[in-house]
C-alpha cells in the first residue's frame, strides 16, 4: 500500500496536441524535463506506425522483431514497445521534487498504484504484477515485469525511467483498453492533489526538433552498441 494520499501536491497536465516521429516526441521528453518546475504528466501520440525500444537493447534484435517498422531509441530503459495504438505518456519529475529521490523500483510502483486506481474507475479486475508473475523478453507488452499492470492475464500498462541530473523521466504506455478522451484528467487526479493544464512556449518545439536532428533521429543514436 502506498505511504502517500497524492504523490504530488500540484501537477502540470500537457495535452500535446501536436503529432510527431518518434524522434521528435523522445526529443520532446528530454527538453521538458530540463527546463519543468512542478511534475509534468504529458499524453502525446505518434506520426506514422512507431515501435519504440529501451536505451540498451541491441538494434538488430529489434529490427528483425519489428521488420519494415519505424524504429526509435528512448532515453529510457525497459524492451521494445509497439505503439500503434496505444495511450502513450511521460511524467517528468524535476531534481528538486522530494519523489525524485525514491529508488526505481518504489517510484514505478507508486506511479503505477495511481494509475491502477485511475483505471479502476473505467475497468474492472485492473491488477498490479507480483513477484513470481513475471515474464521475461525483450517485447515489454509480452513480458509483464513487477507492479506492471494487467486485466484478465493480459498486460495493460508497462513503462521505463531515466534518471538525470536534471530530474526523473517515467515514459508509459497504456494498451489493450479503449480510454476516454479525458483520462489525462483522471490519471491527473490520482497523482495530484492540484492539476492545472500546461502550455509549451514555442522554444520547447523548436528545441525538440534540434534535439530530434541532433541525436534521437540519427543512425549513431538509433545503432548504438
Amino acid at each position: 500500500m502506498s505511504v502517500f494520499s497524492h504523490l504530488f501536491s500540484g501537477i502540470d497536465l500537457f495535452e500535446d496536441a501536436r503529432v510527431e516521429q518518434g524522434p521528435v516526441q523522445m526529443a520532446t521528453d528530454e527538453v521538458l524535463l530540463g527546463s519543468i518546475e512542478r511534475p509534468l504528466l504529458r499524453h502525446f501520440r505518434w506520426q506514422g506506425s512507431w515501435v519504440s525500444f529501451g536505451y540498451s537493447q541491441k538494434w538488430n534484435d529489434i529490427e528483425q522483431a519489428f521488420p519494415r517498422r519505424q524504429l526509435v531509441r528512448r532515453w529510457s530503459g525497459g524492451g521494445a514497445v509497439d505503439h500503434s495504438e496505444d495511450w502513450t505518456f511521460s511524467l517528468l519529475v524535476p531534481l528538486t521534487h522530494p519523489f525524485r529521490r525514491l529508488s526505481a523500483a518504489a517510484s514505478y510502483y507508486e506511479i503505477h498504484l495511481c494509475l491502477k486506481a485511475a483505471l479502476s474507475q473505467l475497468f474492472e479486475g485492473i491488477q498490479q504484477v507480483a513477484k513470481g508473475e513475471e515474464r521475461l523478453g525483450p517485447q515489454c507488452f509480452l513480458s509483464p515485469r513487477c507492479n506492471d499492470l494487467w486485466r484478465n492475464g493480459v498486460k495493460v500498462v508497462g513503462g521505463a525511467q531515466k534518471r538525470t541530473q536534471t530530474g526523473l523521466l517515467h515514459q508509459g504506455s497504456i494498451q489493450n483498453l479503449i480510454l476516454p478522451s479525458s483520462f489525462i484528467s483522471v490519471f491527473g487526479s490520482h497523482l495530484a492533489a492540484r492539476t492545472n493544464f500546461f502550455v509549451p512556449s514555442e522554444s520547447i518545439g523548436k528545441e525538440s526538433v534540434k534535439l530530434s536532428e541532433k541525436r534521437y533521429g540519427t543512425q549513431e543514436w538509433l545503432k548504438k552498441t
